[in-house]
C-alpha cells in the first residue's frame, strides 16, 4: 500500500470528508481544509467540543460540522467566516443538508431536527417511536419528504424510520430493525446502487445487509422494502469504527489501527497498519484523486493509493502435535523465522517451514507476552515476572528475572 502524505496536528482528528478538490478534516474542535500546500481554519465549535461530523449543502457553498451538543455552519464564498454556532439540547450523532436548504440532525436519543441554515434555530423536531441511546447513525434521502434515518444503537441493533411515516401517538414508526451484531453499533453506510448496508460494531465485525425493493409499489419506498443478512466480515482484532462501500470493494477502519479492503463476496484483499498504531476514525474516498484518506487518534491525516494494492494471501503455517498444548504467543523475529510459546513453556522455532523444539523452560509456562530485538526476547507473566533470553544461545542470562509485582498488560523492546 503506497502512503502518498501524511499531516500532523495535535489532536486527534475524528472526521475528514474530500470535496471540490480540498481536503477538509476536523483538527479537534477546528475545521481544518487542505489544498495542495495550503492550509485554512474555516471555523471552530464552541464549548470545546471536537468535530465528528461534516456535510456540505447541495452546491458546495455552505459547510456544516457537528461534535458533542454543538453544530456550527460556514460559508464558503464569504472570506471564510463563521456564520453561526448552536448548542442542542441533545448530542448529535451525523448531519445532512436537504434539498431545502435547512440543516438535518439525527440526535442520540434517536429523535431528529431541521434547522434554518442562517442562524440554526429549529424548524421541525422529529421523535421514533423506540425510545433508545445511539452510537451512529446514517441519513438516506435529498429532503424530508423522501428521508429514512439509520439509527445504530447500544442495544446491538439498528433501526431504520423516516420521519414523515408517523402512527397515531404522532411518533414516527420503526420500519425495519436489524439485528445480527453483539456490540453497540459504531457506524452505518448505504449505497443506493448495490442496494446495500454496511454496519461496524463494538463486536469487532463489518456486516453488510441487502435491501430488495422489487415488491414496493414505487421505487425504494423503504416501508416495503425487505432486507436481509448478507455478509459477515472479521479481519479486526479491536473495535470497528467505520466503513466505506466504494465501486469494488468495502473498506474498513478500526480501533487496531489497521485499514482493511474487502470484496463484495466477503474475500479480505489487503489489510495494513497505519497511523502510529492509533484509532483509525474517519475514512473517505475521492474519485478525482483516486485516493483514499484516512484520520485518526495520532492526529495524523494520510493519503492512500488502493488501486497498487498487491493481493492480500494467508496460509495455515499448522503446529507440532503434542500432549504439550497449544500455541499461546507467537512472535516474528527480525530473521523473519517464527517464534512459538505453547501454554506448557515449549518453545518451537519455524525456519524453511519446519517446526523445531528449541527451549523446554517451566518458567515459560503461561507466559503472555512476547516481544523481540536484535539479540534477545522477552517474555512477561501475569504475575510480573519479566524472563530475557538470548537469540543466539536460548539461554536465561544471570540475574534476568525482573519481579514487578504488577500485572503486565504489554512490553516494548528497547534492545541494543
Amino acid at each position: 500500500m503506497v502512503v502518498l502524505s501524511e499531516k500532523k496536528a495535535f489532536v486527534p482528528c475524528l472526521a475528514l470528508k474530500y470535496e471540490n478538490e480540498c481536503l477538509y478534516y476536523g483538527s479537534g474542535t477546528k475545521l481544518i481544509s487542505q489544498k495542495a500546500d495550503s492550509q485554512n481554519c474555516l471555523l471552530e465549535l464552541s464549548w470545546g467540543n471536537s468535530i465528528h461530523s461534516i456535510s456540505f449543502n447541495e452546491d458546495k457553498t455552505v459547510v456544516a460540522v457537528s461534535g458533542g451538543k454543538s453544530v456550527a455552519v460556514s460559508c464558503l464564498k464569504s472570506s471564510m467566516k463563521q456564520e453561526s454556532c448552536s448548542s442542542l439540547e441533545d448530542w448529535v450523532q451525523t448531519i445532512k443538508w436537504s434539498s431545502d436548504g435547512s440543516l438535518f440532525c439525527l440526535l442520540a436519543h434517536n429523535y431528529a431536527m431541521s434547522l434554518f441554515h442562517n442562524d440554526l434555530s429549529v424548524i421541525n423536531v422529529f421523535v421514533c417511536e423506540e425510545k433508545c441511546l445511539l452510537y451512529s447513525g446514517h441519513i438516506e434521502g435529498e429532503d424530508v419528504s423522501n428521508m429514512v434515518l439509520f439509527a445504530g444503537t447500544v442495544f446491538q441493533e439498528i433501526l431504520i424510520w423516516s420521519p414523515t411515516l408517523q402512527n397515531s401517538s404522532a411518533t414516527c414508526r420503526v420500519l425495519h430493525r436489524l439485528k445480527g451484531h453483539q456490540g453497540v453499533i459504531f457506524s452505518l453506510a448505504y449505497c443506493q446502487k448495490r442496494q446495500l448496508i454496511c454496519s461496524t460494531s463494538d463486536d469487532r465485525s463489518i456486516r453488510t445487509w441487502k435491501v430488495d425493493f422489487s415488491m414496493c409499489d414505487s421505487s425504494f419506498k423503504w416501508e416495503d422494502a425487505t432486507i436481509v443478512p448478507h455478509l459477515v466480515l472479521h479481519g479486526h482484532s479491536a473495535r470497528v469504527w467505520r466503513s466505506l462501500l466504494l465501486e469494488d470493494v468495502i473498506v474498513s477502519a478500526g480501533e487496531d489501527s489497521f485499514i482493511c479492503l474487502w470484496s463484495y463476496e466477503g474475500e479480505l484483499l489487503d489489510k495494513w497498519q497505519s497511523h502510529d498504531g492509533a484509532s483509525v476514525r474517519c475514512i473517505d474516498y475521492s474519485e478525482d484523486t483516486k485516493l483514499l484518506y484516512s484520520s485518526g487518534d495520532d492526529g495524523g491525516v494520510f493519503a492512500w493509493r488502493i488501486e497498487e494494492r498487491k493481493p492480500f494471501v494467508s496460509e495455515k503455517l499448522g503446529f507440532p502435535s503434542n500432549d504439550a498444548g497449544h500455541p499461546s504467543n507467537v512472535i516474528i523475529l527480525p530473521s523473519g523465522e517464527l517464534l512459538v510459546i505453547d501454554s506448557n513453556g515449549i518453545i518451537f522455532k519455524k525456519v524453511q517451514n519446519k517446526w523445531t523444539q528449541i527451549l523446554n523452560d517451566f518458567k515459560v509456562e503461561n507466559a503472555t507476552l512476547v516481544k523481540a530485538g536484535e539479540k534477545y526476547f522477552c517474555l512477561g507473566k501475569m504475575v510480573g515476572d519479566i524472563l530475557f533470553y538470548f537469540l543466539t544461545e536460548l539461554s536465561l542470562p544471570a540475574d534476568t528475572t525482573v519481579l514487578l509485582f504488577v500485572h503486565i498488560t504489554s512490553l516494548t523492546p528497547c534492545f541494543p
